[in-house]
């Protein structure tokens, strides 16, 4: 009979302590997965956003709004994605709850909190300009939400705003490409999008900067209307133009450019090296450091263009027309690779329609 109870007991307390062990592992869990997450968004570090929008995205990229969240932040709001704390801070924001108190400049220039620019595209339009401060009103992007952006879904995924509509569908008519290219940010709704903006009235009307297809034109009005057209936005480097005779010229099977054009940026060269090499076009200017180009950031670029004899040499920055210079702002002088003055230097021409052989003035 005792040996029984002995045999019992040890049966039972075999059971207690498995349960136990069950118990603590559970806990162990509980606590190891919980843990990170309260720590991690218990408050900001000096080097940390609250919820960063990398991570915000990683999150959220195996729920049921993925797609949604692959609209950027600032528009396609759902119950399950991750974008209003990556801006907003309820307890801990400054004006309109923003992090940091700041607008676009909290993501969009090397002041953002902790240091270091959290977005693909900085700004440096403060301190004059024509651009300055047209982020937040409506000239060139809607607002943060997506309101007033676009109503085609490719323009709207960049806070494209909608005042570049109608002239978007005008270039789209004029260069054949149908309305439904617009869905998606690609490179045709990128270039059409842009000048659509910046070619409406009130800003750089009476110009023809979307030409996708060649001899694309738009009416313009200087006195009378007039059609014009404009330099290709997106053109191969070949060795065939004008292969079918469609100019006027004589010549047939040309390369008449060296390199490719691919944006508006491939004229307007800047680059700048605060922003690891990108384009400075279109949202940085003043004080850009382009040391290739020698760009020091004490003097303003002029729109962003670069010249240089050949598309073999190392273009440099320009400026105003009409500040043009016979010693080259930091060159040597009679340095003609290098001439800085002017935006209307042959040398933004030779860039890319002459190589150090060939090209325009030598073969054609």
């Amino acid at each position: 009979m005792n040996e029984m109870l002995v045999k019992n007991f040890d049966k039972g307390e075999t059971r207690m302590k498995k349960m136990l062990l069950i118990t603590t592992l559970v806990m162990v869990l509980v606590l190891a997965f919980a843990a990170p997450a309260f720590a991690k968004y218990a408050g900001y570090s000096a080097s940390t956003q609250y919820v960063p929008w990398a991570e915000a995205q990683s999150m959220a990229s195996l729920n049921a709004d993925a797609a949604l969240m692959a609209r950027g932040p600032h528009a396609g709001y759902a119950t399950t994605t991750i974008k209003c704390a990556v801006c907003h801070s309820v307890h801990r924001g400054g004006s309109d709850l923003l992090n940091e108190g700041a607008a676009c400049a909290y993501c969009h220039t090397n002041d953002y909190y902790g240091g270091g620019a959290v977005a693909s595209n900085l700004i440096s339009w403060s301190g004059g300009g024509p651009h300055n401060s047209r982020c937040v009103n409506d000239d060139c992007h809607g607002g943060p939400h997506g309101v007033g952006a676009s109503t085609y879904d490719g323009p709207a995924s960049k806070l494209i705003t909608a005042k570049g509509d109608a002239e978007l569908e005008e270039l789209a008519t004029a260069n054949g490409v149908a309305t439904s290219e617009f869905a998606t940010w690609s490179a045709t709704t990128r270039v059409l999008a842009t000048a659509g903006v910046c070619q409406r009235a009130g800003c750089h009307s009476n110009s023809m900067m979307g030409v996708v297809t060649s001899g694309a034109e738009t009416t313009v009005t200087v006195g009378v209307d007039k059609k014009v057209t404009g330099h290709r936005v997106i053109a191969a480097a070949t060795t065939s133009w004008n292969a079918d005779s469609s100019f006027s010229s004589t010549k047939t099977n040309l390369t008449i450019a060296y390199k490719p054009v691919e944006y508006c940026n491939s004229c307007h060269a800047l680059k700048d090296d605060n922003n690891a090499g990108k384009a400075a076009f279109p949202h940085s200017i003043n004080g850009v450091v382009d040391s290739a180009a020698k760009a020091d950031g004490t003097w303003r670029v002029a729109v962003w263009l670069t010249a240089a004899p050949n598309s073999d040499t190392t273009a440099t920055a320009v400026g105003p027309y009409n500040q043009y210079v016979v010693t080259p702002r930091g060159n040597p002088v009679n340095d003609i690779s290098s001439a800085a003055g002017s935006t209307i230097l042959d040398g933004q021409c030779l860039k890319c329609h002459r190589s150090s052989t060939a090209g325009l003035g030598i073969t054609y």
